[in-house]
């Protein structure tokens, strides 16, 4: 089995390919490559059998999502008491603790939330404290919008089932796990942190937190998303890069006491490196890094040789036996799909002799192999984070990780001496984090790409496969055809969207707000008609959660780069107060209000006022303004109307338009006929008359209205109007968004993500 258990290690990857993706093609594509290594007697009849075996094997053994739906249907969701143990660190916020617990008698998980009340003082919990909880049992929110973060999907791919609920302190009792290992580890960890926090400003400890302790939820927002866009969010989350860097220095300092030996120093190590996968939080590439370390040791330590493609292939096998829901994280698939690519790239990096040469090959290799994952995730990708990538990571592997390590031990040392080094090293972070928004607001040029289709991927990664080996074997000519046919995969799904003759209207599920965004026929025009948002009640001011967690995932996970024109009906925040986050993140050519919607603040640049009669046109493509005619002084009633036919049906669009805007609407336009029609002002009984709907003719009514809003929206008696006519009613609430494709002439289909 020397330099074979890759063969293993690729009959498990097939196996969790065919459960994620495409089974038959998978499972086809695994048996021809099978057989053409036997044909070519790279591998033995027995181990062709075995690797069939593997793939069967894992076939039954990885999990699925249904699988942990079917453990929810077990669980009586109206049980409200529960025992078990604590299996994960504590997340405390200052409004809630977070952990997962799993209960002794059905061994199912749950994410426990535990809200804080007032000043009370909170009892510490560890990892393994054994706790009788009494709450509520509920699913984690669902995705109700195309490309919206699914909550509840992401607990179900870690076998968590429920989230539990706990509104007091004292439903939650909890007493200290008995002798267990990782409960002591847990709570040296909490005084760990509470010394250092004691002695380094916020902003270090911090850091210390997120690069040695695996907890990055108290790092700068703007930095965090900063790091993201640009393809550096790996630095900030322990990774192998972390943990290298840990053991080269607990190495090179036992080397230099002299008191240990070379062999007394890996046993050492092989016992550290677990207790710090543990206190690192246990991210998947913590645990791939350290587990490769471990086994690489070991086999010093017996004299046994492996290749490196066979110690990270046993590691792979290990950790998924380990913990199978594991292939679902993306730090896992992340984090071996680098590792692999570099260790079979070895040659090719050797060929230079110039380290940074080889640098930049790294962060080309580890940009390109993930960049279909990436995108799947993401949607967009920054050519200019592969150089950026170059700077970063140097910066931060020779001075930023190092030091963190350092700061986090050296706590005992004299506070002014502590306080001195900090000052220094905030002055050096200082000008980074400057040089990175100077970087972020002059060449941020992302590629918004949309989704990556699966058959997309398999050709990029045969593509990238056969470009790395013509690279390595210095086949030049071929490997840039190669390297062309990644781009030109890359290049098909940027120009996807203005190759289709499909359109789509879709009215997002926003709560109790309009946002409805249009997209016309081979990308001729992107359009919003509103762009609401929640209100911080606090502040009394427009949330950007609305735009970030929904409107901008949409137009990334669509490929759209820039909007054509931003309609908004009237000046109120669920209809307006989206739009200075959207113009902070990409161009909008124009904004068009009635004569009659005054800005609060300044007019903005691309502001265009637009009043009954006017048209846009992009060909064959109108928008009709049809209302308002005069100044009705009420926000509501001055709603901007529009008219459009899109795939042969005619649509009105109407804001909040109320009954009295509605019967001069009806009157100066006494042929207007719809097919369908977004219900005014979230369905309330101001609108919508009896005579409106006896004049428009509906066939389909869409409802924008939040779920057990305290208006009551919508309705019953809009709701009785509509049915009564057989009019089809669509509404966020209960379909979540509605989506309707459509080509120039006819009506494809209509779908919802409730």
């Amino acid at each position: 089995m020397t330099n074979k258990w890759y063969i293993i290690a690729y009959s498990a990857l097939c196996s969790i390919l065919s459960i994620m993706t495409k089974p038959l093609f998978i499972g086809g594509f695994f048996i021809f490559t099978l057989f053409y290594y036997l044909w070519k007697k790279q591998i033995s009849f027995i181990l062709f059998c075995l690797a069939i075996l593997t793939y069967i094997s894992f076939l039954y053994y990885l999990p699925t999502v249904q699988e942990a739906e079917e453990s929810r249907r077990q669980v009586d969701i109206n049980k409200s008491n529960f025992e078990g143990y604590i299996v994960s660190s504590v997340s405390t916020s200052d409004k809630t603790r977070q952990f997962i617990f799993k209960e002794v008698k059905s061994t199912a998980k749950f994410q426990v939330v535990l809200f804080l009340q007032g000043e009370d003082e909170i009892e510490d919990l560890y990892y393994h404290d054994y706790c009788n909880i009494n709450g509520t049992l509920e699913e984690a929110s669902r995705a109700t919008n195309p490309f919206e973060f699914d909550y509840d999907d992401y607990l179900l791919k870690q076998n968590i089932i429920y989230t539990l609920k706990v509104d007091d302190q004292a439903n939650l009792l909890c007493k200290r796990g008995q002798n267990h290992l990782l409960s002591k580890l847990d709570q040296v960890k909490s005084l760990w942190l509470s010394k250092l926090q004691a002695v380094y400003r916020a902003e270090t400890f911090h850091l210390i937190l997120a690069l040695v302790f695996g907890n990055d939820q108290y790092i700068d927002e703007m930095m965090e998303e900063q790091f993201r866009k640009w393809g550096l969010s790996h630095i900030l989350a322990i990774s192998g890069l972390h943990v290298g860097i840990v053991v080269y220095i607990l190495y090179s300092i036992l080397l230099k006491t002299r008191l240990f030996t070379v062999n007394r120093i890996q046993t050492i190590l092989i016992i550290l490196l677990p207790i710090y996968a543990f206190l690192a939080g246990g991210e998947p590439s913590v645990w791939r890094a350290s587990t490769m370390i471990v086994l690489y040791l070991l086999l010093s330590k017996f004299k046994l040789r492996l290749s490196q493609l066979d110690i990270i292939s046993i590691v792979f096998l290990i950790v998924i036996l380990l913990n199978k829901w594991i292939i679902y994280q993306v730090g896992f698939q992340f984090s071996f799909l680098v590792s692999v690519s570099l260790i079979i790239s070895t040659a090719w990096l050797r060929q230079s002799q110039s380290k940074l040469y080889q640098l930049f090959l790294i962060s080309f290799i580890s940009q390109m192999v993930i960049l279909p994952i990436q995108i799947h995730y993401f949607h967009t990708f920054n050519p200019l984070s592969i150089i950026l990538n170059i700077i970063v990571v140097p910066y931060f592997s020779l001075l930023v990780i190092p030091l963190m390590f350092l700061f986090a031990c050296s706590f005992v040392l004299p506070q002014f001496i502590l306080s001195f080094v900090d000052d220094l090293f905030n002055i050096s972070f200082t000008l980074f984090t400057s040089l990175l928004q100077f970087v972020d607001a002059h060449f941020y040029y992302p590629l918004h790409i949309g989704s990556f289709p699966f058959y997309f991927a398999f050709i990029y990664y045969c593509c990238l496969a056969a470009f790395f080996m013509f690279q390595e074997q210095l086949h030049i000519k071929r490997a840039i055809y190669a390297a062309s046919l990644c781009l030109a995969s890359i290049f098909v799904l940027l120009i996807k969207p203005y190759l289709s003759p499909y359109g789509y209207m879709t009215m997002l599920n926003i709560g109790q707000g309009d946002a409805i965004v249009i997209e016309l026929p081979y990308r001729r025009g992107v359009f919003f008609i509103d762009v609401g948002s929640t209100v911080n009640f606090e502040t009394e001011e427009a949330s950007d959660r609305v735009y970030k967690q929904i409107i901008e995932k949409y137009l990334l996970g669509r490929g759209i780069s820039q909007i054509d024109a931003v309609f908004l009906s009237h000046n109120h925040l669920d209809h307006t107060g989206s739009l200075q986050y959207m113009l902070e993140d990409l161009p909008v050519k124009s904004i068009m209000t009635s004569p009659y919607f005054t800005f609060e603040q300044d007019p903005i640049s691309n502001h265009q006022v637009v009043k009954t009669g006017d048209r846009l046109t992009i060909q064959p493509y109108s928008f009709h303004v049809l209302s308002p005619s005069k100044d009705y002084r009420d926000e509501n009633s001055n709603s901007l109307v529009l008219y459009t036919e899109l795939g042969g049906a005619r649509w009105l669009f109407t804001g909040d338009l109320t009954a009295v805007a509605e019967k001069d609407l009806i009157n100066a336009y006494s042929n207007l006929k719809v097919d369908f029609l977004k219900i005014a002002h979230h369905g309330s009984d101001t609108s919508t008359t009896e005579a409106f709907l006896s004049a428009v003719q509906p066939q389909i009514a869409f409802i924008p209205v939040g779920e057990n809003n305290r208006y009551n929206h919508p309705h019953q008696d809009i709701i009785d109007r509509l049915e009564e006519r057989n009019i089809h009613i669509y509404r966020t609430d209960e379909d979540g968004a509605i989506q309707v494709k459509f080509s120039q002439d006819q009506i494809i289909k209509i779908k919802t993500y409730n």
